[in-house]
């Protein structure tokens, strides 16, 4: 039986990229469909200047009005490639800059013209909604990663590094009996330390 979750993802956070790769192995062992869904990190932090990432989530809200513009011409099938090819300029390249998103839109063999939604506005509209579903499912004090199933959200799986190979598997089967639990699960946390440990960089 296949499984549906949608995933939400900020493009410059390093444990939404980190828990996306795992989720990309999985794919390739279990009978799941990933809908990749945009959430703003500049938005969700009321855009606050002086935050120490503020420079690179302000580029990263942009790359993600690429995301819905995309998404509104194609669909959603093409969104985890721009996703990847994002992730790999932003996490592995240090590339955090409008150029970026450009070399990304080419490498995911998108038309030049969605360039123009970088600067577009009027599509972080499309940012807000997807947010709002994200909060309204899971409670507005998480951040991402998040996974939405049936209508219920959860903050996380934060992993750093990402379990591989059958320990992948391995890991996506103990979080789909948590994930249909329904309304009995709420949350499995411990404090964490140390930096993000990031997967080898994708071809």
């Amino acid at each position: 039986m296949t499984t549906s979750v949608d995933f939400y993802f900020d493009p410059g956070c390093p444990f939404s990229w980190i828990t996306s790769r795992w989720l990309e192995e999985v794919r390739t062992q279990r009978d799941i469909v990933v809908t990749w869904r945009s959430f703003s990190l500049w938005d969700k932090n009321g855009r606050d200047e002086s935050s120490g990432h503020a420079e690179m989530v302000k580029v990263t809200h942009r790359s993600l009005r690429v995301v819905e513009a995309v998404r509104a011409t194609e669909g959603d099938a093409l969104i985890g490639k721009l996703y990847t090819e994002l992730g790999k300029r932003f996490h592995h390249d240090k590339e955090t800059s409008d150029d970026a998103i450009r070399s990304a839109i080419a490498a995911a063999g998108l038309s030049s013209d969605y360039a123009a939604a970088i600067d577009n506005t009027d599509l972080d509209e499309a940012i807000t909604s997807s947010m709002k579903v994200a909060l309204d499912a899971a409670g507005n004090d998480v951040g991402v990663p998040l996974l939405v199933r049936d209508g219920r959200g959860y903050f996380g799986p934060v992993l750093s590094p990402a379990p591989t190979g059958a320990d992948a598997g391995r890991l996506w089967d103990a979080i789909d009996g948590m994930l249909s639990m329904g309304d009995a699960f709420w949350e499995l946390k411990r404090s964490r330390s140390g930096a993000p440990i990031l997967p080898d960089r994708p071809e």
